[in-house]
């Protein structure tokens, strides 16, 4: 874990794998804290950290409104697109207001799914377009970013990610 200037931190799950992996396919996801300088109430994420109350799902009607009446954090997909989510932000930023609750209070995080490879190979991205995508969450509001890595097995974009992408991060 590499503590951020602003009093956040970057935590990674993400380890060399093996010389020679497995044939089966293997993701690694690493979580990256973008967040302000004031840590929320709560972690809303699923594993052994957490601490809070969070919904998963995308439903605007049902799921947004119980986040905003009764979660510590809500996670989005990114794979919908920054438009989407921004309105999925302002649907729930109403709900909290229709509930006369605080929006901030809410941790926001999102999942996305990168390949990352700096050769440029069919259906991966540069480690600079990575940046860009977490940067555009990071502007919406989103201070947890996890990202499920294709292809983590392989050398280069293990390191495209832990050399290029996740110190970028850091920096935001």
């Amino acid at each position: 874990m590499w503590k951020l200037p602003n009093g956040g931190s970057t935590q990674t799950r993400a380890m060399r794998p093996p010389a020679n992996p497995p044939a089966r396919s293997r993701t690694v996801s690493p979580i990256v804290d973008i967040g302000a300088t004031a840590a929320p109430p709560a972690v809303a994420s699923l594993d052994a950290l957490s601490g809070g109350r969070a919904f998963l799902g995308i439903g605007e009607r049902k799921t947004l409104r119980l986040v905003a009446r009764y979660a510590d954090g809500c996670n989005l997909f990114a794979f919908e697109g920054t438009a989407a989510l921004a309105h999925k932000l302002d649907v729930l930023r109403q709900h909290c207001e229709d509930e006369g609750r605080d929006f901030g209070a809410i941790r926001l995080t999102a999942t996305t799914r990168l390949s990352v490879h700096r050769d440029g190979r069919p259906g991966s991205i540069a480690p600079a377009q990575a940046i860009d995508e977490i940067h555009a969450l990071a502007e919406l509001g989103f201070d947890l970013v996890e990202c499920i890595l294709a292809g983590a097995h392989e050398e280069d974009a293990f390191d495209a990610i832990s050399a290029d992408v996740i110190p970028a991060i850091a920096k935001l």
